[in-house]
């Protein structure tokens, strides 16, 4: 698919849609003819994943910046145009979060009925897998959302700020990174978290979502075996090739992560009197590097800075 030569050129893709397919979505630009597109290199080429099919758009803006909400065909299990008012909240909620747009095209929100849940997040859009009825129940609904927030916070946390070893893409190999409970967990703390700034879901079932992730850590022996850093490092032999044993020897870094991005969240509130919290660390994280990759060190860094020693020790407790 490239050569080390051109990696760096501009690509350019045809899509051919059978007769009986009427539309096609990706943040791709489009050139004068509508069926060929146009990616700067190869790396954003395959950053850019397409809806072909008989989709359904809805568009919508949020201060302005323009987004599209859109699913893979009709359902009428689905209320679309609330899902769309709804995801329009966490793109609110977050951009006032962040405090700034890394992107000026519009956003695409690709939504497939597949039966499944999860999502695969991009630059300038994020896949999101959704079962055709899961609206129809408030938990099912709820898990949505999660995964559309998840997925968004990604456009700071990984997209734009990410660590030294994700930096520069190797396509022939595995990426180990000790940091994934940074990427992954703490975005797994705050996708239901700003679901209830969003005023979609009650504080008392973010307090039972939060709960069932401490069931679930603590009804995982492994935990106590595998840090939190390992687990990252782990991910492609133990978190995505799991076996029988694997309750008994790792942890999800996702459900771990979260739950430090919890607890660190509570003791920076209490050490420092509310003058600091995790939101201003990953705020200042980003304004430190959403240009250039950050070392291990980085995000322990700022939490001394605000919360002094102790505090860098305490998360050091976390991890392990």
């Amino acid at each position: 698919m490239f050569t080390d030569h051109s990696r760096s050129l501009p690509q350019q893709v045809k899509v051919v849609l059978p007769a009986d397919w009427s539309t096609l979505h990706t943040s791709l630009d489009p050139t004068g003819d509508t069926a060929v597109f146009l990616a700067r290199d190869y790396d954003e080429l395959v950053d850019s994943p397409f809806m072909a099919g008989n989709a359904v758009a809805y568009d919508f803006e949020v201060d302005e910046q323009p987004y599209a909400l859109v699913f893979s065909g009709e359902s009428r299990f689905w209320d679309a145009e609330r899902a769309r008012d709804d995801v329009a909240k966490i793109v609110k909620s977050q951009q006032d979060f962040w405090g700034r747009v890394p992107f000026s095209k519009k956003y695409y929100f690709l939504n497939f009925f597949m039966g499944s849940s999860g999502g695969l997040e991009h630059d300038h859009s994020t896949v999101i897998m959704a079962g055709r009825r899961q609206m129809r129940s408030r938990d099912g609904y709820i898990k949505w959302l999660g995964v559309v927030a998840h997925e968004f916070v990604h456009v700071w946390n990984v997209r734009q700020m990410r660590p030294a070893e994700l930096a520069d893409i190797d396509y022939q190999a595995e990426q180990y990174s000790d940091q994934l409970w940074l990427v992954e967990g703490l975005t797994s703390y705050y996708d239901n978290l700003l679901l209830v700034r969003a005023g979609l879901i009650k504080p008392e079932e973010y307090l039972d979502l939060l709960a069932r992730e401490i069931y679930h850590l603590e009804t995982t022996p492994g935990r106590s075996l595998r840090p939190l850093t390992e687990a990252s490092v782990d991910a492609w032999i133990r978190q995505y090739r799991p076996t029988s044993n694997s309750l008994n020897s790792t942890v999800s870094y996702y459900i771990k992560g979260a739950l430090v991005g919890f607890v660190l969240d509570a003791y920076l509130r209490k050490e420092t009197r509310g003058r600091h919290d995790l939101d201003a660390v990953m705020r200042e994280m980003y304004r430190r590097y959403s240009s250039q990759a950050y070392g291990n060190d980085a995000f322990r860094n700022i939490v001394v800075d605000m919360a002094g020693t102790e505090a860098g020790e305490f998360l050091d407790a976390l991890l392990t």
